[in-house]
């Protein structure tokens, strides 16, 4: 580590986990290092990562005065953002994911908000850069600039517990790395693992609401999300259903714990909805028709799921959603999803 560190105070830490991203850790380091607020340090988190990641931090550290590196054992994403967390410096953290980028003013952005404001945190909308170049502009489903502690409930919130079909309602991105939060805000309890979650950062930003005074919202594209051929979403995720309940639990045992069960109930409907269609889409991906047919029963049967379908409106079903409902029912959801993902070469 360079001892030039040791003393430097930064006003913005900016924490990359790294893993298995060799081919695109410079697209991302140089967007960083290019911004045009420049009283930084860029911490890169070296996860095990088995290729040629680490030995790039390590040339990317003697590049930079700004970067500095931690090499740690394997622990997973959430393991290697608390440990850039706890070697921070700055007054704000963001999370930065290494195979994305940022537009050259995406820091100097988040950082007036924060500081212009007194806010706890700051956050932007994305683009979604897709794996045939295309860049789509994407925006948060919300009219609010600032959000007060006596409507963090119902504007920060209830946003993160699912997203919302419902006319005029917020929604709100709960990726983290839209986010310049404040460093005394964050603890190590919020770095939920995603080896017990799926969607991790939801449950993360579920915690901060009753944490945060003040969040300033800047409703303009800063971060770029790079699809790749090797995204998780593409991939068997293995135990999908039961991380799935464990997510719609812990957020239902959090609504639990400060007396909020009558206001979340909709919206934990939801939560359990998108739960159930990305563990059935999951289970598509298996190679074995009845291996896939068991698993969506097991799903489809669990009492908690009956009862919201039971109690939830079908007019607010999505179309996938719909087709996953009814494709279950008829016995052809999992032919039609190979045949989809044969015809979009996938």
């Amino acid at each position: 580590m360079n001892h030039n560190h040791i003393f430097y105070m930064p006003k913005v830490s900016i924490i990359v986990p790294v893993y298995n991203v060799e081919q695109y850790l410079n697209r991302c380091v140089e967007s960083l290092v290019r911004q045009t607020f420049t009283d930084i340090e860029i911490i890169l988190v070296d996860d095990g990562s088995p290729d040629n990641s680490p030995q790039l931090c390590d040339i990317l550290a003697k590049k930079y005065q700004m970067v500095r590196v931690i090499h740690k054992i394997n622990g997973g994403l959430s393991s290697a953002r608390l440990a850039g967390y706890k070697e921070a410096k700055g007054k704000y953290c963001i999370f930065i994911d290494s195979d994305d980028y940022i537009d050259d003013d995406m820091i100097e952005t988040l950082y007036i908000a924060c500081s212009n404001n007194d806010a706890d945190m700051s956050m932007c909308s994305w683009y979604t850069n897709t794996a045939d170049g295309r860049i789509i502009q994407n925006k948060l489903q919300t009219q609010q600039t600032i959000i007060e502690s006596k409507d963090m409930l119902l504007q920060y919130f209830l946003p993160h517990l699912s997203y919302s079909p419902i006319p005029g309602e917020i929604n709100l991105a709960a990726f983290l790395w839209l986010r310049l939060i404040k460093r005394t805000v964050l603890s190590e309890d919020l770095f939920v693992s995603e080896r017990e979650y799926i969607t991790e950062d939801m449950l993360m930003q579920q915690m901060l609401a009753f944490k945060l005074n003040k969040v300033v919202i800047v409703n303009e594209p800063k971060y770029h999300y790079c699809f790749n051929g090797t995204s998780l979403t593409n991939k068997l995720r293995v135990g999908a259903f039961e991380k799935m309940m464990a997510r719609y639990h812990f957020s239902k045992d959090l609504c639990r714990k400060h007396n909020l069960l009558d206001i979340t109930n909709v919206r934990l409907q939801f939560n359990l909805l998108s739960a159930v269609g990305f563990s059935v889409l999951n289970a598509c991906k298996l190679p074995k028709y009845s291996d896939a047919k068991k698993e969506m029963k097991i799903i489809f049967n669990h009492p908690e799921v009956q009862e919201m379908y039971s109690t939830i409106e079908r007019s607010y079903f999505s179309l996938q959603q719909r087709v996953i409902y009814l494709g279950y029912k008829l016995d052809v959801l999992y032919p039609l999803y190979k045949y989809l993902r044969w015809r979009m070469h996938i």
